[in-house]
């Protein structure tokens, strides 16, 4: 679910939604500068970072599961490791208190791909 973030009413409702009818829900914060025109003032677009982020998963165990299961599902992919470290010492994370990096690597078919993704809670 991609959002710009300053979660209000609406966008926890749609995030319930589709937790109810999906096994499992992601979203995405992003203010996107593309999306204001030349009159729009960019900077002055609320963020509120510290309460978005008590509204979205931070275990890294029900993240991982998430990840996994999904990957898993697909006929064609083939999964060699996916976790969620520390940025710096690359050790193990339980929660997302801060930042966290999503490291993985799958075959999908004959190609082996390698992709960290930071996580930001």
């Amino acid at each position: 679910m991609p959002t710009m973030g300053a979660f209000h009413e609406g966008h926890v409702s749609l995030m319930r939604a589709a937790k109810r009818e999906c096994d499992y829900v992601v979203v995405s914060l992003f203010v996107n500068p593309k999306q204001f025109g030349p009159k729009e003032d960019y900077a002055a677009y609320p963020r509120h970072p510290s309460i978005d982020k008590n509204k979205g998963e931070r275990n890294a165990e029900t993240i991982l599961g998430a990840v996994c299961q999904k990957l898993q599902s697909e006929s064609t992919v083939t999964v060699d490791y996916v976790a969620i470290c520390h940025p710096e010492t690359l050790g193990p994370v339980l929660q997302i208190e801060h930042r966290a990096v999503l490291l993985m690597a799958v075959k999908i078919g004959f190609l082996r791909l390698i992709d960290n993704m930071v996580l930001q809670a």
